[in-house]
């Protein structure tokens, strides 16, 4: 295994046991990019502070998170992953989402890009669903 498919090993791990993003930061270079799939769902790609940020919301959701690894390929400088995240939300609900994220290393350890490609059916339910704010 190599020492970037250990951090991605982390990363999970510690998606499992915290709802902090913060578990990102010391992980990513300065010059990161994020960028979500579908892309009809309006998320524009993302630097650090917008994916620190962008996970920060997500995780706030959750009472309790679990990530399974489906499917795990080491490729050196690339990571993919296969992962479904199954929660217990802060309303009472409980709802699991799975993803194929491809994580890009740079010489110095650090991940400069992440490609995630979230299950669109799981996702539309999810923000169909959603509590909408007030007016």
């Amino acid at each position: 295994m190599s020492s970037n498919a250990g951090v991605i090993h982390s990363i999970i791990d510690k998606m499992s046991l915290s709802t902090s993003a913060g578990m990102f930061a010391e992980h990513l270079a300065d010059d990161f990019k994020a960028v979500t799939y579908p892309l009809v769902i309006g998320w524009p790609e993302k630097d650090k502070n917008g994916w620190i940020e962008h996970m920060s919301m997500g995780s706030a959701m959750y009472l309790e998170r679990k990530m399974t690894v489906e499917e795990f390929i080491d490729a050196g400088d690339k990571i993919v992953t296969h992962t479904t995240a199954h929660g217990k939300f802060k309303d009472g609900t409980s709802g699991s989402i799975t993803s194929m994220n491809v994580w890009t290393f740079n010489d110095s350890g650090k991940i400069v890009h992440m490609k995630q490609f979230l299950d669109s059916y799981t996702l539309s339910e999810m923000i169909k669903n959603a509590p909408q704010p007030p007016p």
